[in-house]
């Protein structure tokens, strides 16, 4: 642990030996000693932020008395992209500290390809003045694929560059795994860039000879694991296990039941991506060490899973537990079932709400839809056409082939059959590019719906019944600088803008919510059930998730990477 001065070192070691009093005593704390998985009835002496022993009968300045209430360490999220909870870094660590989060690994992805390495330093100099702690992992696809328009490029000279600042750990999940299998020279060059630092990867289904193909390039981690045989494959041939529980892709309860005392040592809970809703109504962390333990896990593993494991994958060794010497970020939760938050200690500080911290910038506009036209959404009729079937609470699809409904020989939108005209607009180059095609799933009876948030270029995406709604929704996005719209006859029922990059907003959580309300009644009004239908559309552009996507570009066969074509002939 850093200190200032041989004056500050010693300050701790008379405190740690009783033969001064500490800043702050918590007395009576039971603490989970996440090093053996035992209880410990014992006081906690915290001096300069950092906590000086664990013992009995130190003495603070200031004492609490907890009471026997438990104290836990600060939770650490392993994985996380901040810009999905829409919420600046700064504006994020306001609401998720209360949830017991300390600490958050953040590969900003989504910002680097709209603004590239501006938009990571933002996001490095916003997270500056956070409560909380940020780490980032350089991104390690910007563009993610050959197969979208992407807002920057970002190689390994660049990466090299950004990984001088200190809070950055190493290379973020490796998407492009063709391209490590394939030996693809620039994917190469990254990885060998980070020699040495913490490399994480992006692999789902991968197995056999090819995920040995992947480790053996340098990979230590993934958290793209769906099911129990690909998760134990992963861990026995020594990948770090990231289970992730975000608001989209929920793995906990297919990965959970194979965790037990031979394994749970390297796997650790993310949030991925994660919704601003659920973060207001279910928590974090939290949340997640709550369902651990109603799936059946011992409740001192799902939090050695949410600060040991992370802290000593990364290499954090001044975190993860509550002992001498570590920052004394520590969590006081009333028991190991509920887990809810009764104190936060975040450098030996008690966090309260009016801590809260609000930064504002001004951005440039990111819109560049030049060439955009209604007439760009028309699909010739075919006889048959492969769609995008969206399964719930996945964030992977599949294909599906139907027979479309027409009109004068063009394609039209299906409500009826839940088959929709789907476009994503690219908005930073203004080259005119339009991707159409069809999705499943999403329920609208009318109008459309639109959103500059989709994975991971992030240009412009769109669904609806009647294309002059569709046209209006992207034309409301662009206008706004960003962010998500629901059109009704061709006029605007609902906003939310999202001026940094089009992906977040410097307001707090409480003036989203308001807005993400609208949206949800504004989505209801069209017809649609599904519970979050910007959320699901955002992914639907992403090509490196199976089984079907859609980008500027065109139609994605994700399984062999390639394009493919909307009709069958």
């Amino acid at each position: 642990m850093e200190y200032k001065g041989i004056k500050e070192l010693e300050d701790r070691i008379r405190c740690a030996k009783g033969d001064r009093k500490a800043d702050l005593v918590l007395k009576n704390a039971t603490i989970v000693n996440v090093f053996t998985g035992k209880l410990q009835k014992r006081d906690i002496a915290i001096c300069d932020g950092v906590i000086a022993g664990v013992g009995e009968g130190y003495e603070g300045e200031v004492e609490e008395d907890l009471n026997g209430l438990y104290a836990i360490p600060g939770l650490i999220d392993a994985h996380m992209h901040i810009e999905s909870s829409m919420l600046t870094p700064l504006e994020l660590s306001n609401v998720l500290v209360h949830h017991g989060t300390t600490c958050v690994i953040a590969d900003p992805h989504e910002i680097a390809n709209v603004m590239g390495a501006e938009g990571i330093r933002f996001m490095i100099d916003n997270a500056k003045e956070a409560i909380l702690d940020y780490f980032f992992m350089l991104p390690s696809c910007v563009p993610a694929t050959h197969l979208e328009t992407s807002g920057a490029y970002l190689g390994w000279v660049e990466l090299v560059e950004l990984a001088k600042y200190p809070c950055v750990l190493g290379l973020a999940e490796m998407v492009n795994y063709p391209g490590v299998l394939n030996c693809d020279n620039e994917v190469l060059k990254k990885i060998e860039a980070f020699q040495g630092k913490i490399i994480d990867g992006h692999c789902p289904g991968l197995s056999k000879k090819e995920l040995q193909a992947y480790i053996c390039s340098g990979i230590g981690s993934d958290h793209e694991s769906v099911d129990p045989d690909e998760a134990v494959e992963k861990i026995e041939n020594g990948l770090f296990l990231m289970i992730r529980e975000g608001s989209t892709a929920k793995n906990m309860e297919a990965i959970v039941p194979v965790i037990d005392r031979h394994n749970f040592f390297r796997a650790c809970f993310v949030s991925d991506d994660l919704h601003p809703e659920d973060i207001v109504e279910r928590g974090h962390l939290d949340f997640v060490l709550k369902k651990a333990v109603s799936l059946g896990m011992d409740p001192i593993m799902a939090i050695q899973m949410t600060t040991l494991n992370p802290a000593s994958y990364f290499g954090l060794r001044e975190r993860g537990s509550i002992s001498a010497g570590k920052k004394a970020d520590i969590v006081v939760v009333n028991n190991l079932e509920e887990f809810q938050i009764v104190k936060v200690y975040k450098d030996g500080k008690e966090v309260k709400k009016e801590d809260s911290k609000h930064a504002f910038k001004s951005f440039n506009n990111t819109m560049n839809i030049r060439g955009f036209s209604q007439e760009k959404l028309k699909i010739p009729y075919s006889e048959q056409v492969r769609v995008v079937e969206i399964i719930p609470d996945q964030i992977i699809n599949r294909e599906v082939i139907v027979n479309p409904k027409s009109k004068d020989g063009w394609i039209i939108s299906d409500p009826e059959r839940d088959i929709l005209k789907i476009c994503v607009v690219e908005r930073h180059k203004g080259t005119g590019n339009v991707g159409v095609g069809l999705v499943k799933g999403l329920g609208i009876k009318k109008g459309a719906i639109a959103s500059s948030v989709s994975h991971d270029s992030h240009n412009i995406i769109a669904v609806g019944v009647e294309d002059l709604d569709i046209y209006r929704a992207v034309l409301e996005v662009a206008e706004m600088n960003g962010g998500m719209v629901v059109v009704s006859e061709g006029k605007p029922i609902a906003k939310l803008r999202l001026e940094v990059a089009g992906l977040m907003t410097q307001r707090p959580i409480e003036i989203l919510i308001e807005e993400i309300e609208g949206l949800k009644k504004g989505v209801e009004y069209i017809g649609s059930k599904v519970k979050n239908p910007f959320m699901t559309l955002s992914f639907l552009a992403l090509p490196v998730i199976p089984e079907l996507r859609i980008t500027d570009k065109g139609l994605v066969d994700v399984n062999n990477f390639r394009f493919t074509s909307l009709s069958l002939k």
